[in-house]
């Protein structure tokens, strides 16, 4: 009996607690409906969720309705949200399925928080997750992908994995229960369709238990991929407490994989990364959401930069500047009409302007500029291409990014520098050196002292 099947697997997947209130996607296709039966009749508070991507006109909208009928018959709670997935995907970047399943988890998350429910749980069946594991064979993916869909995976529950699409559409007509089609499943425009309409067929015509087989198989390459992933725990653990920092010397390709596939990176790029990994520095790779950044033998991870850091400028008057630490200043940030509140200054510093004699300190945390000189207000940026200054103690002009490198500067580093100009000229490298153009002289008659905190 399906229904005991299911049971049975919600308690030893630990999958869900009795009392749990669930929301339940429906799309209104055989397993979503089958979920909802299923999860209704197993006791659990539920509420459903279906939403209209707008990609196939009329039945899209059919699809929609057929929910909204079930859902009032059934007496089940109903929210439904219409979204135009073709423009979100474009918008993006993305493609449709992956603009689709971006758009309802964000959804599906959302209500959950906003409902305080204990899960959200989608009807993905054995034959779903064996389609996943021959999608990423072909996407060459290890071992992780290659176990197929997840169980359980934060507030996302797949209570149906136990049981196969025969199983469920059996269910669905011995309680006769009617479901719509979607038109989309039964095309071949798509990798998984391919898969699900050719591929599998013709393997249980060579081999009659192969999905059974296949299933086996990712049962036991989850297990290996747990245990894998338990015995690199402390490894991940160094290289998250040195700042997302990893030696070449001290990687191995599986410690690559698990470190990089938690920020989106797929198995083809890892390889390439792993491949170059005596490359130059320099190189550069990204995924969604970080990127990471090759530099004398060492992989350095971050976040992707929301804006462009070429963008990211402050402008400082003459009395911004000397304002107590932290940094007080009215400053603008792009939009020169826009002042920028206190806590979106990069940086903080002591700074006063002197008359003769000076007592000048050796120190990179401390520049003294000829204030005479300077032209308020002064511009507080990152490095741009092409920016150069004459550096204390030289006669020619350097290139700003020639500088940083001899300095050994990282590629993030160097991104993340400040400059302090006035007018066009760079007048100090924060933190590193002033220049020599502006340096304190015999001549100077006023001064203006810096001093980073």
């Amino acid at each position: 009996m399906l229904k005991r099947k299911v049971q049975t697997y919600i308690r030893q997947e630990s999958l869900l607690n009795e009392t749990d209130k669930l929301l339940i996607a429906c799309s209104g296709g055989s397993d979503s409906v089958a979920l909802l039966s299923l999860m209704q009749a197993l006791g659990y508070e539920c509420v459903a969720a279906h939403m209209n991507f707008s990609l196939r006109g009329e039945e899209s909208d059919r699809d929609e309705a057929f929910v909204r009928q079930l859902c009032t018959r059934w007496n089940i709670p109903l929210h439904v949200k219409r979204v135009d997935a073709k423009n979100y995907a474009q918008k993006q970047g993305l493609s449709i399925e992956m603009a689709a399943r971006e758009l309802r988890y964000a959804w599906f998350e959302q209500l959950r928080s906003e409902l305080g429910l204990q899960a959200i749980v989608l009807g993905h069946h054995q034959n779903d997750d064996i389609e996943t594991f021959f999608l990423n064979l072909l996407r060459g993916s290890g071992a992780k992908g290659l176990a197929g869909i997840p169980r359980k995976n934060g507030y996302l529950v797949r209570p149906l994995l136990c049981v196969t699409r025969q199983e469920i559409l059996d269910y669905l007509a011995e309680n006769q229960l009617d479901y719509v089609n979607d038109s989309s499943n039964f095309q071949n425009d798509y990798l998984r369709n391919k898969i699900r309409l050719q591929l599998l067929p013709l393997l249980e015509e060579i081999q009659p238990s192969a999905a059974a087989s296949i299933h086996r198989s990712q049962a036991l390459l989850r297990t290996a991929d747990e245990d894998l992933t338990q015995l690199l725990a402390p490894a991940l653990q160094r290289i998250s407490e040195q700042g997302n920092c990893l030696h070449v010397a001290e990687a191995s390709e599986s410690l690559l994989y698990q470190w990089l596939s938690a920020y989106r990176f797929n198995a083809k790029e890892i390889s390439r990364i792993w491949q170059q990994r005596f490359a130059p520095s320099g190189q550069l790779y990204q995924s969604e959401s970080h990127e990471l950044l090759l530099d004398r033998s060492c992989w350095l991870l971050r976040e992707r930069a929301s804006q462009n850091k070429s963008q990211e400028i402050f402008y400082l008057t003459r009395a911004d500047i000397c304002k107590p630490a932290p940094l007080q200043a009215e400053t603008t940030a792009l939009d020169p009409t826009k002042k920028a509140s206190p806590e979106d200054l990069p940086l903080c510093w002591n700074a006063k302007f002197f008359s003769r004699p000076f007592e000048l300190e050796k120190s990179k945390q401390i520049a003294w500029l000829d204030a005479d000189k300077l032209q308020f207000p002064l511009v507080l940026r990152h490095p741009q291409k092409g920016d150069a200054f004459v550096p204390f103690g030289m006669r020619g002009k350097k290139l700003i990014s020639d500088f940083l490198t001899d300095l050994k500067y990282a590629r993030f580093d160097k991104e993340n520098a400040w400059l302090l100009l006035s007018g066009q000229d760079i007048v100090w490298v924060v933190g590193e050196r002033i220049s020599q153009d502006y340096c304190v002289n015999s001549s100077t008659q006023s001064a203006l002292r810096i001093e980073l905190l």
